[in-house]
């Protein structure tokens, strides 16, 4: 199991930071899926592999509930909530091994959020806005 990480920390991100536990590319895919549906937005998504042993070195991972509009990636989300010194302790790390991000491109976003149906969103917003990506692809 390993954690990925969405880069960039929001306002709203007042618990740590957050990083969801996947196994494997359907998972993050899912993950994927679930922050361009939450945005409501089809732009690039950049994601951070974090190794289990790697985490757990600095700190605790803390188990959490997401709050993404797609239901089953919820369960996935923890969060890192440490001290400043144990997250630079953490990207010292990262940056001492040369990790790098991988970037899903704007297509590969639409490839993930095509695996969804409609009751793998929460109903409102979120699940219009998948409908309307899936009728530009049908029609495409």
């Amino acid at each position: 199991m390993a954690a990925v990480a969405s880069f960039g920390r929001r306002p709203e991100d007042t618990d740590g930071i957050s990083v969801f536990a996947v196994k494997d590319e359907a998972e993050v895919a899912l993950v994927v899926a679930a922050l361009a549906c939450t945005k409501r937005e089809i732009g690039p998504v950049d994601l951070l592999r974090l190794e289990d042993d790697e985490v757990t070195r600095s700190g605790v991972v803390t188990d959490c509930a997401g709050n993404t509009a797609v239901l089953s990636a919820n369960p996935l989300h923890r969060v890192l909530n440490w001290p400043p010194e144990k997250l630079a302790e953490l990207v010292s790390h990262l940056l001492a091994m040369k990790r790098r991000s991988t970037r899903h491109n704007p297509a590969a976003v639409v490839a993930a959020l095509l695996t969804l149906t409609p009751a793998d969103v929460e109903a409102g917003a979120a699940r219009e806005w998948l409908a309307k990506i899936r009728l530009e692809k049908t029609k495409s």
